[in-house]
């Protein structure tokens, strides 16, 4: 499995020597034209990612907060448009994955129809998918617990909205990012969501209960390599985890090493 770091991009530079084949990061931090307005900002984040051998593979929290993908406050024309220019800029940097989690972009609001809102978020995911086709970047649908979002917060959930959207595209594009923090939350057990998911499981987010450094807590996490073991998986991992980068994360990387060493 290839290791990663979910960072701040500027703290790049105190992650740089420690061992790990990639670096994850914000996409509403250094992508969104409206905080990066001209092009020759942007080129500046590119400059300075070049300067370092991690490369940002993965991006994350796709949406600014303010913006919403469901319910009657969407303005789709605006969400489409971002999406096109924060795809061919993450593309731009080396993505391979775009995670789809936003919590706040994608709730539900009280008393919106619950099947509108699935298809709003049908309609953007397959937005998304088809900017991605041919740009070899993957969709990773998170499941977030139920204090973040109130819909898409279980894997085989996920997996439905995936396996909808792959078949009409006839692309298997649109997988799953198994958050092990979220999944502690919400899953039952950690051992039947994996395996359902099977090839569709795209990506990783390692932290432990309470949103700690892996390590930290008690998430079984010699249970979760055996079943990542089981279905060949063969995606990467990053911590994202409320994380001391100075006192916690190479004792954090040299556990999930030894975890997920055979993975």
């Amino acid at each position: 499995m290839r290791m990663g770091i979910f960072v701040n991009i500027l703290d790049l530079p105190k992650v740089e020597k420690t061992g790990f084949d990639y670096v994850e990061l914000s996409a509403r931090d250094i992508l969104d034209p409206n905080k990066v307005s001209e092009q020759k900002f942007f080129d500046e984040w590119v400059t300075f990612l070049q300067g370092y051998s991690m490369r940002a593979e993965v991006f994350n929290r796709l949406f600014p907060l303010d913006m919403k993908i469901v319910g009657e406050r969407v303005r789709k024309e605006g969400v489409k448009k971002y999406l096109s220019i924060i795809i061919t800029r993450a593309k731009q940097l080396g993505a391979r994955i775009i995670v789809l989690g936003s919590g706040q972009s994608r709730n539900v609001p009280t008393g919106f129809s619950r099947k509108k809102a699935w298809d709003q978020l049908r309609e953007i995911i397959c937005y998304t998918a088809n900017l991605c086709i041919g740009e070899d970047i993957l969709i990773a649908l998170e499941p977030l617990n139920s204090y973040e979002s109130n819909i898409l917060n279980t894997i085989d959930e996920c997996l439905r909205m995936a396996e909808e959207l792959n078949k009409e595209l006839n692309q298997d594009i649109i997988g799953i990012a198994a958050d092990t923090g979220h999944m502690n939350i919400e899953e039952l057990d950690f051992k039947k969501p994996l395996l359902n998911a099977k090839d569709k499981l795209f990506h990783m987010h390692f932290r432990d209960s309470g949103g700690r450094a892996p390590g930290l807590g008690h998430i079984p996490f010699n249970e979760i390599a055996q079943v990542l073991k089981k279905i060949n998986y063969r995606g990467r991992g990053s911590i994202e985890a409320s994380i001391d980068l100075v006192k916690e994360l190479i004792p954090a990387r040299d556990f999930l090493r030894k975890k997920f060493g055979s993975v």
